[in-house]
C-alpha cells in the first residue's frame, strides 16, 4: 500500500513538474508576443509621427511660398503704381511747362 502511495504521489509531482514547465513555456510565448505588440506598435507610432511631421513641413513651405508670391505680387503692383504715378507726375510738368510757355 505505501509503495502505491509513493508511486502516485511521484506521478503527481512528475505531472505537477510537467504542467509547470508547460505554464512556464506559455508564460514566455506570451511575454515575447506581448514584446513583439509593443515593437510593432512602436514602429506604427513612429512611422505615424514621421509622416505627421513631412506633412506639417510640406504644410509649412506651401504656406512659405504662397506667401513669397503674395509678396512679390504686392511688390509689381506698388512699382506699377509707383511707375504710373511718376508718369502722370512727369505728365503734368510737362503741361504746366507748356502753359508757361
Amino acid at each position: 500500500r505505501i509503495q502505491a502511495l509513493e508511486e502516485e504521489n511521484a506521478r503527481l509531482k512528475k505531472q505537477l513538474q510537467e504542467q509547470q514547465d508547460q505554464h512556464t513555456a506559455q508564460l514566455q510565448d506570451l511575454e515575447a508576443a506581448h514584446r513583439d505588440q509593443l515593437t510593432s506598435s512602436s514602429e506604427q507610432l513612429e512611422t505615424q509621427r514621421q509622416a505627421y511631421v513631412r506633412q506639417m513641413e510640406e504644410m509649412r513651405e506651401s504656406l512659405d511660398e504662397q506667401h513669397r508670391q503674395e509678396q512679390d505680387s504686392l511688390k509689381t503692383q506698388e512699382q506699377e503704381q509707383s511707375r504710373r504715378f511718376q508718369e502722370e507726375l512727369q505728365q503734368l510738368r510737362e503741361r504746366e511747362a507748356q502753359q508757361r510757355q
